[in-house]
């Protein structure tokens, strides 16, 4: 771990929650929309830029494990930001967009629905027992979001942090200690 990555973990928590309040203030139905994949672009940007900067920071080299740290460690930090805005946000900030949520989640369960025409009566029991259950929901709760940050931690942060750090990755200048190649014995000479 190194400090770069801590530092930019707080950047890219910071660059998420302004433009998730940028995208908030400009529609705020765009910020239950569309946010998401407009923050994949920081979060990915960032993410790469932080495996550069710990590649850098060692001479050029880094190895896999390294920079899988370095970049998990940015993401952690900069999802938790983000997320305890998002909790902040929307239950004290502006508590209409647990509403809209609601809405927009019924919206698609009911066009769900309708794409399977008649499923028969257990289907439709099922489809009113979750349409209820969306109703009563609190999408921002505690526990919700507490969720939701250990669930980005797996999605986005670990898996793309393997992807970058799979391809960042440079090994280092042999200093005559690569055991690994074959090139006949090797002997040791005392003088």
């Amino acid at each position: 771990m190194s400090k770069t990555s801590i530092q930019n973990g707080i950047f890219l928590g910071l660059a998420l929650v302004i433009s998730s309040y940028i995208i908030y203030l400009a529609n705020p139905n765009m910020y239950l929309t569309a946010r998401s994949s407009i923050l994949f672009l920081i979060f990915l940007l960032i993410m790469i830029k932080s495996g550069l900067d710990a590649r850098k920071s060692n001479g050029g080299f880094i190895n896999f494990k390294s920079a899988f740290i370095n970049m998990f460690i940015t993401g952690a930090i900069g999802t938790f930001l983000c997320t305890l805005f998002e909790y902040i946000h929307v239950n004290f900030m502006a508590p209409e967009l647990i509403e809209m949520q609601r809405e927009l989640a019924l919206e698609a369960a009911e066009k769900v629905s309708g794409l399977f025409g008649d499923l028969g009566e257990e289907f439709e029991e099922e489809m009113e027992a979750q349409l209820e259950k969306l109703e009563e929901e609190n999408f921002a709760s505690l526990p919700n979001s507490i969720k939701n940050y250990f669930l980005r931690l797996i999605a986005p942060v670990a898996f793309f942090s393997a992807i970058i750090g799979a391809i960042i990755k440079r090994k280092g200048q042999s200093n005559g200690d690569d055991l690994d190649k074959d090139e006949g014995p090797r002997y040791i000479v005392n003088k």
